[in-house]
């Protein structure tokens, strides 16, 4: 999967100081890792981003777009801390009752300026504009990040 794919289309003319993607999924777990390929890809090109390192993480939250939300800034966490960038996304997103529970394994490497070329680097998620709904053919999410 790349970032030119369809489903994913960036927006530059948002806010000032800030971008924006919007990403349809057919399922929940397909807009979750689109958004996480859409993240990654305005950073720098994902299809140079090797698998050599992978992290695990779970999420909860009482909202599917809280829980977006949180599973994007943990991809930021691990940018930031550990100066990874990630090009492998599997997702496991679960209803259970009025809770959302999230499990994923994300694989990547570390950022390397010689072989990624890293174009912005992303301060936050914002909730400014941010939505996640569904739709006749799955879901859309709108997300607008901070750089």
């Amino acid at each position: 999967m790349t970032s030119n794919d369809k489903r994913i289309k960036f927006h530059d003319d948002i806010a000032i100081a800030d971008t924006a993607f919007t990403v349809k999924g057919r399922t929940v777990d397909e807009l979750f890792e689109y958004s996480a390929i859409a993240l990654i890809s305005s950073m720098a090109d994902i299809s140079k981003i090797d698998i050599k390192e992978k992290r695990e993480f779970t999420l909860e939250s009482n909202n599917l777009d809280t829980l977006l939300f949180d599973f994007l800034s943990e991809i930021l966490f691990y940018k930031d801390s550990d100066n990874l960038l990630f090009s492998e996304f599997e997702i496991d997103v679960k209803k259970q009752g009025k809770q959302w529970y999230l499990k994923a394994e994300i694989g990547g490497e570390l950022a390397n300026p010689n072989k990624h070329k890293v174009t912005i680097d992303i301060k936050a998620i914002t909730m400014h504009m941010f939505k996640l709904e569904k739709t006749r053919e799955g879901y859309e999410a709108r997300v607008v990040i901070d750089i």
